[in-house]
């Protein structure tokens, strides 16, 4: 693009000079404050830049009103099938009037030819922004931002456009707090913005159609555009709902290709149980895991039937709400003074004062002490409540500490304490990692055990003392007939010669030799039974490992191996399926990126 700084006027690049005052243009590669294109739009300043286009505040000239101009990128400028596609989806757009959808005001050019789009300019901060600040944002506005956000999705899918990209940087909140309108950006738009698997947070031409990290498990597979439908979008909402719920992300990679399989295969936790503290409601997370499963059959029908669960939740804590302040309410009220009737004196009216002034000091009595009894009900009760669990807690804590202790008893040197969560730290020393892996699980098969915190230390330089070899009964042979042909005495036995001793070595060699050539060979196959478990579960474990870490065709080796050792062992077959699922996985989607 060719710019007049003089003018501040734009020309094709064919040009060199400015056909008004003689200047010579400049080359710039992106629009620049004070710029003016298609006489009509002032650019003001540079918003943010994306992977496919530019973002700008501009000034409506004529009408001297603030907008939003996305410029497409000049790497897409010779792609005509992406500016045809961009054009048609931005006239589509432009039909979607939402009071929470971003409006399209206009669709031109700029004089060297690449289209933009003049939108409404909103003003606040995006979701990403207010999470990484605030953290877990409370429930009850979680639900209000969740049903504006439901209710543009469903005016859109029902004019057939699907926005492919939901993330909380494309959510916006303007207003105040109390009457805050989220604002989606994108809508339309966003079916072309590809994301590279390798960056975050961020749309780039590449391989996928929208963000790894909030990517339905169909688009995650590769499943072509006019195969998706608005569930799609459900999902990628469902991921938004989870961290603003909990404050974090329900999946963690380390790179875009295992985002990908994650969101395919694994199971997430609820926000209630992956964060308790926060008292999130179990009706509302239900919400949240309808929308996060993996077949888009499991999940709502529409957008419609969402914002009725997500109604259903609010009227569920505002009913909480009003029984609470319904219960609070009810205080029981002091008994109303007795009217007292004044004597009739002929002529003095002071004992009419004297009887009334005991009536009016009873009123505030009565009710001082009628909130006293109520609130020393309630403490009673807290107290008794609070009690009576702590009771329970530890009556478990013994019951636990028992069935460890007996757990630990052929486990010398392992030491354990059951903390009042109910969980169980093992201390001490061991000399190998069969000893460690058996000291968890046995403590994990206890009942009731909530958690078990391996802290055991490992001293490969103290093995275990052998056992020693039993001395042989000599005795019996003190006791043993002689040979009839010895006729030595004890003292010539006790003053043999030297070459007597070697000859009587060597027969008893002799003997023991013959004695141990007939006891059966043991196979070279054959291995203890303790240290066949041992070797399975360190397999078990490493092949788990070599899975999480996205080593599929280690960790099917290594498992295969445990196999070999076990057949029926049912981990063992389990997490080998595990393995191949996500190898089966990965090759899927390297094949349909090629």
């Amino acid at each position: 693009m060719k710019y007049c700084r003089q003018c501040s006027t734009n020309y094709p690049a064919d040009l060199t000079v400015c056909p008004k005052d003689d200047s010579l243009l400049a080359d710039v590669f992106e629009l620049e404050p004070g710029m003016v294109i298609r006489h009509k739009y002032e650019i003001v300043r540079k918003i943010g830049s994306g992977g496919m286009a530019t973002v700008h505040e501009a000034r409506h000239i004529a009408f001297n009103e603030t907008v939003a101009i996305k410029v497409v990128k000049a790497g897409f400028g010779r792609d005509e099938e992406f500016l045809s596609r961009f054009r048609t989806e931005a006239r589509v757009a432009r039909k979607l009037q939402h009071p929470n959808a971003v409006t399209i005001i206009d669709l031109d050019e700029t004089e060297d030819g690449m289209p933009f789009i003049v939108m409404e300019l909103v003003s606040g901060a995006d979701l990403r922004a207010i999470i990484q600040e605030q953290g877990a944002m409370p429930v009850a506005r979680v639900l209000r931002v969740a049903r504006q956000v439901a209710s543009a999705l469903s005016t859109a899918h029902k004019l057939g456009i699907i926005h492919r990209d939901i993330k909380p940087d494309n959510i916006f909140l303007t207003g105040a707090r109390d009457s805050e309108q989220a604002k989606v950006l994108d809508f339309g738009i966003a079916r072309h913005q590809d994301a590279s698997i390798d960056e975050k947070h961020q749309t780039k031409t590449g391989m996928m159609v929208g963000t790894p990290e909030y990517a339905s498990p169909e688009q995650a597979t590769g499943i072509r555009g006019g195969q998706l439908d608005g569930r799609c979008d459900q999902y990628s909402l469902g991921v938004t709902l989870y961290e603003m719920l909990t404050g974090i992300s329900p999946f963690k990679a380390d790179s875009g290709m295992e985002m990908l399989i994650k969101h395919c295969h694994e199971k997430v936790q609820g926000p209630d149980l992956m964060r308790p503290e926060l008292n999130i409601p179990s009706s509302v997370s239900a919400v949240v895991m309808r929308c996060l499963e993996k077949k888009r059959e499991d999940r709502y029908p529409n957008a419609e039937a969402l914002i009725e669960a997500i109604d259903a939740c609010t009227a569920d804590m505002a009913a909480g709400q009003r029984s609470a302040a319904t219960v609070i309410r009810k205080v029981p009220t002091p008994p109303r003074p007795t009217p007292v009737t004044r004597p009739k004196v002929p002529s003095m009216r002071t004992p009419a004062v004297t009887v009334q002034r005991p009536v009016t000091r009873s009123v505030p009595v009565e009710k001082s002490s009628s909130k006293s009894w109520i609130i020393a009900a309630v403490l009673a009760l807290a107290i008794g409540a609070g009690g009576y669990w702590a009771y329970l807690q530890n009556e478990k804590r013994t019951q636990i500490s028992e069935a460890v202790e007996a757990k630990l008893k052929d486990l010398p040197g392992v030491n354990a304490a059951v903390n009042f969560d109910l969980s169980v730290d093992l201390t001490g020393t061991v000399h190998s990692y069969p000893e460690s892996a058996n000291a968890v699980v046995a403590i994990q098969s206890v009942p009731l055990v909530s958690d078990v915190h391996n802290r055991l230390a490992i001293d490969f330089t103290k093995p275990p003392a052998p056992a020693e070899p039993s001395q042989p009964d000599t005795s019996q042979a003190d006791k043993s007939p002689k040979p009839s042909g010895d006729t030595a005495s004890t003292t010539d036995n006790a003053e043999a010669k030297p070459e007597d001793t070697t000859r009587t070595s060597q027969t008893r060699s002799a003997t023991l030799n013959n004695l141990i050539s007939r006891i059966p060979a043991r196979s070279s196959n054959t291995t203890p039974p303790n240290a066949s478990q041992d070797q399975v579960k360190n397999l078990i474990t490493q092949g788990t490992h070599e899975r999480e870490n996205g080593d599929y065709e280690a960790a099917i080796k290594t498992l295969e191996r445990a196999l070999q050792i076990e057949p029926s062992n049912s981990v063992a077959k389990s997490e080998l399926s595990r393995a191949r699922e996500a190898k089966q996985a990965e090759e899927n989607i390297l094949q349909r990126r090629r």
